[in-house]
């Protein structure tokens, strides 16, 4: 729990200098993967929103216009090289059906969307697409949709991905997020050389310099997490996280207890 309290602590307690970063122990893996847990609960919570703005009205438009399909193995192979778009104007989303083989575009299409092409689904939202192949949603391999069982299959198939995506997505990003971090704490540990040298703070260990490192990052990849799920396009780049870590980073080395 205490690794989750750094998550909000991080804004504004000046004691962590001292009691974390200082006084700690390990090098700050708990709180990095605390963050990358938080942001990948907020990427699936997305993915399971824009599933979720998919309406009755909407599978039906799809269904009535959509060709005999045809799964084997958990691939789509009939049609195949057929491709078909359908955009509801009323609620800002589309759904693509495309077994042409070509990369998805998502050119001239609403922000939020699914695409469906002959091995994967992808989700489709302002900030992120994400993809996960139909093998691992489908609770069936293989199966023939036609116009008699299109809709109710479609509806039962929508209801699994809000049930299945979400949390799929979310076991397989917490690894991939806790190595980015890991990689960009690594990268701020050997910036805070040259830091140190500048403040004349020479001192400190390894683990130490990671747990600062650490702490410093967290609140821009916080904040981006946080806008990322208000869709806000005020996200931190690469500029604007490293300028924020490095400001953070000063303020811990002033604190009188790190040398303490």
């Amino acid at each position: 729990m205490r690794a989750f309290s750094l998550l909000y602590r991080v804004f504004y307690d000046k004691r962590l200098a001292k009691d974390y970063i200082k006084d700690g122990k390990g090098w700050g893996g708990l709180p990095l993967l605390a963050v990358a847990v938080f942001f990948a609960l907020i990427l699936s919570l997305k993915v399971f929103w824009v599933l979720s703005l998919v309406s009755h009205e909407d599978i039906e438009a799809v269904a009535r216009q959509a060709p005999d399909i045809v799964v084997e193995k958990g691939q789509i192979v009939s049609p195949a090289d057929y491709s078909f778009t359908y955009i509801s104007k009323e609620n800002g989303i589309f759904f693509v059906f495309d077994t042409t083989g070509t990369s998805p575009s998502f050119h001239k299409l609403p922000s939020r969307g699914i695409y469906l092409s002959k091995n994967a689904i992808t989700s489709v939202s302002p900030r992120e697409v994400r993809s996960i192949p139909l093998n691992k949603v489908l609770s069936f391999s293989d199966f023939e949709l036609n116009q008699e069982n299109m809709l109710p299959i479609f509806e039962r198939t929508l209801s699994s991905l809000r049930v299945a995506v979400p949390p799929i997505l979310f076991i397989i990003w917490i690894p991939v997020i806790f190595v980015f971090y890991i990689l960009t704490a690594v990268f701020y540990m050997l910036i805070s050389f040259a830091v140190t040298m500048v403040m004349q703070r020479e001192d400190l260990s390894i683990n130490h310099r990671m747990r600062l490192s650490v702490l410093s990052m967290m609140p821009a990849y916080i904040l981006n997490a946080l806008a990322s799920v208000l869709s806000l396009n005020v996200r931190l780049g690469m500029i604007g996280a490293t300028l924020m870590t490095l400001v953070f980073m000063f303020c811990f080395l002033k604190e009188e207890q790190i040398n303490g």
